[in-house]
């Protein structure tokens, strides 16, 4: 997820050079969520077009986006091969990560309710911020998922 965890302890021992070079440059639909990079793919959500995108880290290709059903504010969580993100429609939605299939997606929202905000339709209990996976302390080897709201 983005900055590794829920604490956002991420960090890399990789030296960064003092002289830096664009390897590449992509033009995104609208205002992008902070990228997620795993091995050599690429997230990111595109807010307001209610799209995540999947490119190739080394050269900037698309591999494949999915559109959901409404905005997305965070940045998407990739675990064990899947992509997790809230959507401002009141779901949360798992795609694969692969090729961007949806695997399954949970209306957390107790009902259909909308209201018009910034110009969109969303739900009245829209799901922001960022999915957070945890190995659960009931289940040993499962993992439960939590969604982290912004302060």
């Amino acid at each position: 997820m983005y900055r590794h965890n829920g604490q956002r302890s991420g960090s890399t021992k990789t030296a960064v050079p003092t002289e830096l070079s664009r390897q590449w440059e992509v033009e995104l639909a609208c205002q992008p969520s902070q990228p997620v990079i795993v091995g050599d793919r690429l997230w990111v959500a595109e807010k307001d077009a209610h799209r995540i995108r999947c490119l190739n880290a080394t050269n900037g290709q698309d591999v494949w986006s999915f559109t959901a059903g409404g905005r997305i504010d965070s940045a998407p969580t990739v675990h064990d091969g899947l992509v997790l993100f809230g959507c401002r429609n009141g779901s949360v939605y798992c795609l694969r990560a692969t090729d961007g299939a949806l695997v399954w997606r949970f209306r957390a929202a107790p009902d259909q309710r909308r209201v018009v905000s910034y110009g969109q339709l969303e739900s009245v209990w829209p799901v922001q911020g960022s999915v957070l996976v945890l190995e659960s302390p009931l289940y040993p080897g499962r993992t439960r998922l939590s969604v982290v709201r912004r302060r």
